[in-house]
């Protein structure tokens, strides 16, 4: 199973990472802010958070990160897809994806990204 690339666990978390690592082999571990951190495991990430005094644990497989911000990325496509079909009469509009078997091929085979990390997923 591929393990999750730095550059894709940054942009689960939303921020570039503050170091550079230089044992790759260590448990990598982002600090959002005093109350909220993600520690990447092997195949985990963790998610712990006591920024409302409520103390909440999460855990994720990677491949599942890498899943759900692909549909993202993927929906994304298709909502502007759509507005410029709305223009059209009768044009039949896409939907969106709610699992990886919801994807469309065609729909993304101009998109060097999407189409080469579709691939990737269905490896998993």
């Amino acid at each position: 199973m591929p393990k999750l690339t730095h550059d894709e666990f940054d942009r689960h978390m939303g921020r570039k990472r503050p170091m550079s690592l230089e044992n790759p082999n260590k448990p990598l571990v982002w600090i959002k802010c005093n109350e909220v951190v993600y520690v990447e495991i092997n195949d985990y990430i963790y998610y712990i958070d006591d920024s409302t005094n409520e103390q909440v644990m999460k855990k994720w497989k990677k491949s599942e990160v890498r899943i759900e911000e692909f549909l993202e990325d993927y929906n994304a496509l298709i909502s502007e897809f759509n507005e410029e079909l709305s223009g059209i009469d009768d044009a039949e509009l896409n939907s969106e994806a709610k699992t990886i078997k919801d994807v469309h091929i065609e729909n993304i085979q101009d998109d060097d990204y999407l189409i080469e990390e579709y691939y990737e997923i269905l490896k998993l």
